[in-house]
């Protein structure tokens, strides 16, 4: 699951990855620069991705998000 959050002047990326047992095995709360909200969304996805891939977890990837245009 990969969200963001906006505030005046910053964004902040929230992701957390689960396995096929619902265990977290990888999660992250990352400040950014501030943008509009789909992109900061756009932003959480592409971080979750290259959190998994550093992890070599490449099987298969199921994004969830309320953000209809980035997934």
């Amino acid at each position: 699951n990969a969200d963001a959050a906006i505030a005046h002047d910053f964004s902040t990326l929230d992701v957390v990855a689960r396995d096929d047992n619902g265990e977290i095995i990888q999660n992250g709360l990352k400040l950014h620069e501030f943008c509009s909200p789909l992109q900061a969304k756009a932003a959480a996805i592409y971080r979750l991705f290259k959190l998994l891939l550093r992890k070599k977890k490449r099987d298969q990837l199921i994004v969830e998000g309320d953000a209809k245009t980035c997934i």
